[in-house]
């Protein structure tokens, strides 16, 4: 009897140690999660305005935390960004909610129009591919004008000579907005920042159907964003885009190289409720 009872003893302190340590270990795992910089925890909340102004509650609960600061898609010795960008991102039932900020000196786009490559001037890109595999990924583009560009792309650039991309589709219910601190369009003065913000609704995405649901809580899909800044002149009052010029690229996630369309590349958003 006298053993038994050690012998009970012994195994209850093993089974709460082992309890312990799974608890532990699902702890360490989700602050691994936490602070991965290319892991996004995008939290489900609601009661979002798509006005550019960021002034609702939920924007500023604190499990709503800002990314880390985009970097230079092909880091140099030689190359210092001018601008800073980062994002934000909630969700809830109906819209996945986006909201990145573009610290820089001089806001300008020419270019007022829908469904034109906004990314041949200054603008901010998002992309996400829900299934995680390279392919039946989107592509919005918002530029100060808030003019917007949306696509579908079934696989990226570079294959079938460009059939891949479907610029006519449009996410339907998309809704965005720009924010300026400063002033568009105007080289007299120095600016401060400028704000996207968009809510993407659930069943506007063309692959899930109209009748799509939103994502399950611990879904992950694969997400990259980059705001895209071109050298400019002043001329008469305007900003000129100089020709023949590359643009600045920063990315969220480090490409390597000068193309975004590397979707296993990409980071990841993760959906938790």
């Amino acid at each position: 009897m006298k053993l038994s009872f050690f012998g009970l003893i012994f195994c209850c302190c093993i089974f709460f140690l082992s309890c312990k340590s799974k608890t532990n270990q699902i702890q360490n795992d989700e602050f691994l999660i936490s602070t991965e910089p290319n892991i996004y925890n995008a939290r489900m909340l609601g009661d979002i305005t798509i006005d550019g102004k960021l002034n609702e509650a939920s924007w500023d609960k604190s499990a709503v935390h800002w990314s880390l600061p985009f970097g230079n898609i092909v880091p140099s010795d030689h190359f210092q960004l001018d601008f800073e960008t980062k994002m934000k991102l909630l969700w809830d039932e109906e819209h996945l909610y986006v909201a990145a900020i573009i610290q820089e000196e001089h806001i300008w786009s020419n270019m007022l129009e829908d469904d034109l490559p906004l990314y041949k001037e200054n603008c901010f890109e998002l992309f996400l591919d829900p299934g995680a595999d390279g392919k039946d990924y989107y592509e919005i583009e918002v530029n100060p004008n808030n003019a917007v560009w949306d696509l579908f792309l079934s696989y990226p650039y570079g294959v079938d000579d460009g059939k891949n991309a479907d610029p006519e589709y449009d996410i339907k219910g998309l809704q965005t907005a720009v924010g300026i601190k400063g002033s568009l369009n105007d080289p007299s003065d120095k600016d401060d920042h400028w704000i996207v913000e968009m809510a993407i609704p659930w069943k506007g995405l063309k692959k899930f159907g109209p009748n799509w649901k939103r994502p399950e809580n611990l879904e992950s899909w694969a997400m990259n964003a980059m705001s895209v800044h071109y050298p400019f002149d002043i001329n008469e009052g305007r900003y000129i885009k100089k020709e023949n010029e590359k643009p600045d690229l920063a990315t969220w996630v480090f490409m390597g190289k000068r193309n975004i369309h590397i979707p296993e590349k990409w980071g990841r958003i993760l959906f938790l409720e």
